[in-house]
């Protein structure tokens, strides 16, 4: 039976059986549906509509193979995925390193042999995983536009600025994520047929999408999004912006922008649950020196709904005066 490797601790207990101890702890609010299929396990999803969906659209690889991590999970509605850490995140409205420390206290029975390598921790859904490209010369082979970006409000000044460019091979435009020094790291897609939005294989979350831009160009403020669109939205009407691949908030996430010389962050999460826990979570591990200006958007719109007369009286209403 394969195993789950969580920072290098070995945790034997069969994923079924963390489950109902979740569902368990959580007095059946969440995973109400779950039962193996094969190499996966059927689950409803702890993401989207509060972990109440009416039928499973979450599945977690429990095979073997060499590409995809045991413990993957995959939501074929709501398109979150991620390593098995991610999904107990998800059920409990936690982070992942507080997940991370959850499955280690309750199931490491011992830590992995020091010389084997460790195994990648961010892994996608046998049908969509890509391997890290080795540098930037992989948007080379790339096409420069698609009108899905153009539907976005995603001009071609902007795609060419941040090097947006359409994959035809998986049919998703393509986000070139960039350290803080500006070293190019890694892809993140986003289809332009349905809502699937995909981390490459190995991509580290830790890094913030655009972070690099603001500190190149010495901003002390910016706008904190959950999605590339809605921080490019942001460029494009004029103000710096990046985005965290999702409203997780990861600790280092948090450390990588406490240490930049921003002083002001004006989110601007998506106005939904997570969107707002996220918000929350920001505001607790934020440092004391910063400012902060937490926009609750209109219900059932995000930045890139807003025209740009919306989005700049949204920031006026909220006395963020930088356009």
């Amino acid at each position: 039976m394969p195993e789950l490797i969580v920072e290098g601790n070995i945790i034997k207990t069969p994923i079924e059986n963390i489950m109902q101890d979740i569902k368990r702890d959580l007095a059946g609010r969440k995973l109400a549906f779950i039962e193996p299929r094969g190499e996966d396990i059927k689950v409803t999803c702890p993401s989207h509509k509060g972990g109440a969906e009416n039928k499973p659209s979450c599945q977690v690889y429990i095979g073997e193979d060499d590409i995809i991590n045991y413990g993957t999970m995959h939501c074929f509605t709501c398109g979150e995925r991620g390593p098995f850490f991610h999904f107990v995140a998800l059920c409990f409205n936690q982070s992942d390193e507080w997940a991370k420390e959850w499955l280690i206290k309750n199931y490491s029975e011992g830590v992995v042999n020091p010389t084997l390598p460790k195994l990648p921790e961010i892994i996608l859904n046998k049908a969509k995983t890509f391997k890290p490209p080795r540098d930037s010369s992989i948007l080379d082979t790339f096409v420069s536009w698609h009108p899905y970006l153009e539907k976005r409000k995603i001009t071609r000044e902007i795609a060419e600025r941040f090097h947006i460019k359409y994959d035809p091979k998986s049919q998703c435009v393509v986000f070139p994520v960039y350290d803080i020094y500006g070293e190019f790291v890694g892809l993140t897609r986003r289809s332009v047929n349905n809502k699937v939005f995909i981390i490459d294989e190995n991509l580290d979350k830790s890094n913030i999408y655009l972070l690099n831009e603001v500190i190149k160009e010495h901003y002390n403020y910016c706008i904190v999004c959950e999605s590339q669109i809605n921080a490019l939205t942001c460029w494009g009407y004029g103000m710096p912006s990046v985005a965290l691949l999702g409203c997780g908030t990861t600790d280092l996430q948090m450390k990588r922008l406490n240490k930049t010389d921003i002083l002001h962050f004006i989110l601007m999460y998506d106005n939904d649950k997570y969107g707002r826990l996220g918000a929350e979570r920001f505001k607790k591990m934020v440092a004391p020196s910063k400012i902060i200006t937490d926009i609750i958007m209109p219900q059932g719109k995000d930045v890139n709904d807003l025209n740009k007369d919306e989005f700049e009286d949204l920031l006026k209403k909220n006395n963020c005066i930088y356009i």
